[in-house]
């Protein structure tokens, strides 16, 4: 997995690095949030691509993701800590969950033979159904129904930490009543496999329709196989729509009777003959077979990604330790008012106006009288042409000093806060040797 844009990049206080997920819309970053007094820490960031930024529609979707998000408050959901829109980035910065996607782990199952333990994947969705469960019922601050129906539970969208904790993520498609933009319930949403039966014939979704894509999940966690698994999109639909899937145990032998009650359940063909909500089935999950500790889980998950975890462990270190970071700024910190900010070719040039510079300064405090002398001075040619006067240069965004102006020039700053007497103006000038017109600070 990549990200043809540059990396690592820095945008406000966050650094964004190495890709570790890709979907079709965004790509997830390892990220370090950068707060003040030296705080730092660990952040996933969920990066749309950049043909989706652009798009009015996308923008909405995605910004309305962090809203939904925001009202589900639960240890099983992923929750999202900041949301950063900036020209032609936008971002979603998410709590960063050290462990692997159940996709993952399912495939590393079959790889290598070892089936995900039926205990293992009952602990992992008795998670999932009650993050579900908090999503379904979220309310609005006026305490409202949001009723968000999440319509893409896969295993690709449930992260199953090393802490032994399973969380449901990405809510991008959710479809919820409080959405800023109209989301048809009749549109077909979500990753065709997963998809329930009413989604096909263009029904109203509801939560039932995640409880069956929880169903369809769990299938494939327990055999290692996709339950609808085709040659092209239409034998995909005729699988769905004619409800063919056998019992996981008759795939997988060690599969408890239990287990494939509850997975059948979920899978029927009709809403109402489901679970009657997410936590219903987790509790019925519970009670089916003995569940194992969050240690166990952990450990287990560990074991399952120990090379891959290894490996992010050795970047989050790097990172977390202030490794040098050459990355480009997308949008760099305003300027002061009024603040130009000036570019030099050459470290040579940079050198030589400041001795330039620092000279003429010097010059004008032997030849000025005292009041004038601890103030920079405006200078003008013999010929009475006035040198252009420059405001201040603002630093750059790498925190290097400003840069001195070009040439034989000084800086206008503040007026002399003491006014000077009427007479001490007249003129408002004094002359060097060389004739030229060096004016009082106190008179400008």
């Amino acid at each position: 997995m990549g990200d043809s844009r540059t990396l690592p990049l820095v945008l406000g206080r966050y650094e964004l690095h190495s890709v570790i997920a890709a979907g079709g819309m965004a790509s997830i970053h390892l990220g370090r949030l950068c707060g003040s007094s030296g705080f730092t820490r660990t952040v996933a960031v969920k990066r749309l691509h950049p043909h989706y930024a652009r798009d009015p529609d996308f923008v909405s979707m995605f910004l309305d993701e962090a809203r939904l998000v925001a009202r589900i408050r639960h240890p099983n959901v992923v929750p999202i800590v900041d949301v950063v829109a900036e020209r032609d980035e936008l971002f979603l910065v998410m709590e960063y969950v050290h462990g692997e996607s159940l996709a993952r782990l399912v495939h590393r199952a079959s790889d290598s033979s070892l089936p995900v333990p039926p205990a293992m994947a009952a602990a992992i969705f008795v998670d999932v159904l009650h993050g579900l469960h908090a999503a379904h019922d979220a309310k609005t601050p006026e305490g409202e129904p949001l009723s968000i129906v999440h319509r893409d539970v896969t295993p690709h969208n449930v992260l199953v930490g090393v802490d032994g904790s399973a969380r449901i993520a990405d809510f991008g498609i959710a479809k919820a009543t409080q959405r800023s933009r109209a989301t048809d319930g009749s549109t077909l949403k979500g990753k065709l496999c997963y998809v329930a039966p009413e989604q096909l014939h263009g029904r109203e979704v509801n939560r039932a329709t995640d409880v069956y894509s929880a169903a369809v999940s769990l299938w494939e966690a327990l055999t290692g196989r996709l339950l609808f698994a085709a040659e092209n999109e239409a034998h995909v639909y005729e699988k769905i729509l004619t409800g063919a899937a056998r019992p996981p145990s008759a795939l997988v032998a060690d599969v408890p009777i239990a287990l494939d009650e509850i997975v059948m359940r979920g899978l029927s063909m009709k809403p109402h003959k489901r679970f009657a909500s997410a936590q219903e089935m987790a509790l019925e999950l519970e009670r089916s077979i003995a569940l194992p500790s969050a240690a166990e889980l952990g450990a287990w998950v560990q074991s399952r990604a120990e090379q891959d975890l290894a490996k992010r462990v050795a970047l989050i270190e790097s990172i977390e330790r202030g490794a040098p970071v050459s990355a480009r700024t997308v949008v760099p910190p305003p300027a002061r008012r009024g603040a130009k900010v000036a570019i030099v070719g050459s470290i040579a040039f940079v050198g030589t106006a400041a001795v330039v510079g620092g000279a003429l300064f010097a010059h004008v405090r032997m030849r000025a009288p005292a009041a004038v002398a601890s103030h920079a001075a405006v200078v003008e040619s013999p010929k009475d042409e006035p040198v252009a006067v420059e405001e201040p240069v603002a630093a750059l965004s790498t925190g290097a000093a400003p840069v001195p102006p070009k040439g034989p020039r000084v800086h206008k700053t503040a007026a002399a806060a003491i006014k000077p007497p009427d007479d001490a103006c007249k003129p408002p000038y004094m002359r060097d040797e060389t004739g030229r017109k060096i004016y009082k600070r106190e008179c400008l």
